[in-house]
């Protein structure tokens, strides 16, 4: 323990980075138009890019306001729902990307475009946002 802080502060202190966390965060739907009425999906990715584990991530996913946001489920997520958003968490992300958060949405009856958005941050890393356009027709 001790060697790694000297390590890091040696490292520093002559111009050597040190490890990097930074998160990518990706929203899409299932599918696209959709018609009035119709259940369906957005799945959203969030990616460790860096080199470092993240820790504490937090993603937040959140429907559209004229959609009916019912459930979401992702392995190795805990996840709590408030209204349209979904907040989504885990203790530590290594590099790479986490298992896919999919929330399950109902559209309303009204010919719209309708955007859902996906955020994520972590206690080493900066929020990172996406979001999804989505066209809803009347058949």
């Amino acid at each position: 323990m001790i060697g790694a802080q000297i390590g890091a502060r040696i490292g520093a202190r002559i111009g050597i980075p040190s490890s990097q966390t930074t998160l990518s965060v990706t929203i899409t739907d299932s599918q696209d138009p959709v018609p009035t009425q119709t259940t369906y999906t957005y799945t959203t990715i969030v990616t460790n890019t860096g080199t470092a584990v993240a820790l504490n991530v937090i993603a937040s996913v959140t429907a559209d306001g004229d959609l009916d946001a019912t459930a979401a489920v992702g392995d190795g997520w805990s996840i709590e729902q408030a209204g349209q958003t979904f907040t989504c968490t885990r203790a530590a992300l290594p590099p790479g990307a986490a298992p896919a958060i999919i929330m399950t949405v109902k559209s309303d009856g009204v010919d719209e475009d309708v955007v859902s958005t996906a955020d994520a941050i972590a206690d080493n890393a900066s929020l990172v946002t996406a979001s999804q356009t989505t066209t809803i027709f009347v058949p």
